[in-house]
């Protein structure tokens, strides 16, 4: 880190390695459009004094003197900007050096306390690198464009606030406060609302500038472009489980490119695209504390996390809760916030409505629920798939399953695209699919019995087929024999409706009886969504009785 001294004439820059053992202040502005005097300009001592912005560096060192600093930071000219090593350690550490500083020095060029104007039309209030700058520093003083003195952010602390959205308690802490602990109880998607309507010149500075907030670190790889954001939040995600940070949404004037005929206003991935989507956030309150959130993470197939999924009213979309609301100011709870989110294919969803969150109800069941992953970010080419595939889910509707104890689900496959809490198998995109459910009755009564279904490339007419233990489809499915499995289904399986007999076993105090009950099987083929689905109805009954009272 080098820092200026502000004693020496003519002024000279002190270099440390590791932190500066000199107290020292540290100045936040915005940069001049026509440049600022870099740190090679700095070491020119016969041109400096000309450079434009050197004015600016003699009045800074003066301001910290008359502070009682003899040192001096500032962005422009105490980075090697040259040096991407050095450039990418600075960006990563520059919340930490605004946060060492014993004071800040904040100039506004654009602003005149004389005139009494404005002072949230600084265009230092709209600038990204300007928001850490805000907030880390222990102590901030304020000057104008003639460099006068109008106060210091505990004066203007209720004003800030409310131009800047960002908590007043965050920019006027309690003594002895640690700011990192303050942030790191504020919601993401709060923290992100403030970066909100916020610019910077390089796209990728729009993550850049927000590392500190966030208290994660990533390399700078300048020409990646909106990629950038994407990383930031998935350092986040390696770092917190806060799922706030996916309560963001989209504008509603998110034209599609062409040729995508409109599903990128419609579907998105996990990810927002910019803090923009944020905005409005600023009220957003966690349910309950971080650490009854389930643990989540981002894989190659995408955000892993386990959650449960509430179906909805008017379609076949389902909400992820975010275990958060917002909170208005007079106090009241709104509603807890949702996504709303979209089979693709196995145990993998996306994003839909994306310009909009859902809201859950009051006594919404959060407890138990699925493993799944939501895409890190939509492909265009699945939309087709999901509008046109031949079969896009087959539903079993088993009522009361989950709470007999005398009728159990013991094995499923392919269990990676069985959803269990929808009872449904997700085959969209899929060319082939074969996949079986293995029952046992226990108790008094005891017996095993299959039923299995799929289509084929060769023959996309779907079909269903059920056997007891005596039948083939018993030991393919046992050993997982796929391939036995579509041979039995395709030659014996169909969509009719029908009854059939399933032998039991009977057991008494002494004795072993062979029965049949009988199963009633009802097969239906609709659309939701604009999407095919087989929905599958089954029924047992013995002596023309539900047996064990088990479906209601």
């Amino acid at each position: 880190m080098r820092l200026i001294d502000c004693r020496s004439d003519p002024l000279l820059l002190k270099e440390y390695f590791g932190s500066p053992t000199d107290r020292f202040a540290i100045l936040s502005h915005t940069w001049d459009a026509q440049g600022e005097v870099t740190l090679q300009q700095f070491a020119n001592l016969d041109s400096r004094t000309s450079a434009k912005g050197w004015d600016k560096i003699e009045k800074t060192c003066r301001k910290a003197l008359e502070c009682g600093y003899h040192y001096v930071w500032i962005d422009s000219c105490c980075i090697d900007k040259t040096n991407n090593a050095e450039l990418t350690e600075s960006i990563n550490s520059m919340f930490q050096w605004y946060s060492d500083a014993g004071l800040c020095l904040i100039y506004l060029n654009d602003f005149d306390a004389g005139n009494h104007g404005t002072l949230g039309s600084s265009r230092w209030f709209t600038r990204g690198w300007t928001l850490q700058e805000t907030i880390a520093p222990r102590e901030a003083y304020f000057y104008d464009s003639a460099w006068r003195f109008f106060g210091t952010r505990e004066t203007l602390c209720q004003e800030l606030s409310s131009i800047t959205g960002i908590d007043a308690g965050i920019l006027s802490p309690a003594p002895g406060a640690d700011i990192r602990d303050l942030l790191a109880d504020t919601p993401v998607a709060r923290r992100m609302s403030w970066a909100a309507s916020r610019q910077t010149t390089k796209l990728e500075d729009t993550a850049y500038c927000l590392i500190g907030l966030f208290g994660v670190n990533m390399p700078m790889l300048y020409g990646e472009g909106a990629q950038a954001f994407a990383r930031l939040q998935e350092e986040i995600i390696r770092d917190n489980n806060d799922l706030t940070l996916f309560a963001w949404t989209a504008k509603m004037d998110n034209q599609p490119n062409p040729g995508q005929h409109g599903i990128t206003s419609t579907y998105r991935g996990i990810l927002a695209q910019s803090p923009a989507e944020f905005a409005g956030l600023g009220n957003l309150v966690l349910d309950h504390d971080l650490q009854f959130n389930s643990d989540y993470s981002m894989s190659n197939k995408g955000l892993r996390l386990h959650t449960f999924l509430h179906p909805t009213q008017d379609s076949e979309d389902v909400v992820m809760p975010l275990h958060c609301h917002t909170q208005g100011t007079n106090g009241q709870k709104t509603p807890q916030l949702g996504l709303f989110l979209k089979h693709e294919r196995a145990s993998v969803y996306f994003r839909v409505r994306p310009h909009m969150l859902a809201t859950l109800p009051e006594h919404a069941l959060n407890s138990g629920g699925n493993d799944i992953f939501v895409s890190k970010r939509f492909k265009p080419r699945i939309a087709p798939a999901v509008a046109n595939n031949p079969l896009g889910a087959v539903y079993f509707h088993i009522k009361g399953l989950e709470d007999s104890a005398e009728v159990q689900l013991v094995e499923t496959g392919p269990r990676e695209l069985w959803d269990a809490q929808n009872r449904v198998f997700v085959t969209s995109g899929l060319r082939s699919f074969t996949a079986f459910h293995r029952f046992q009755l226990v108790g008094n009564y005891t017996g095993i019995f299959t039923i299995a279904c799929g289509f084929s490339e060769e023959n996309t007419t779907p079909w269903v087929h059920m056997e007891d233990m005596l039948g083939r489809l018993y030991p393919a499915a046992n050993a997982k024999d796929y391939q036995a499995i579509a041979q039995i289904g395709a030659s014996k399986g169909n969509l009719k409706t029908r009854k059939q007999d399933l032998m039991m076993l009977v057991l008494t105090s002494n004795t072993m009886k062979a029965r049949f009950g009988v199963a009633k099987l009802q097969c239906e083929q609709r659309t939701r969504d604009g999407e095919p689905i087989l929905v599958v109805n089954l029924e047992l009954k013995k002596n023309n009785a539900v047996l064990f009272h088990l479906f209601k």
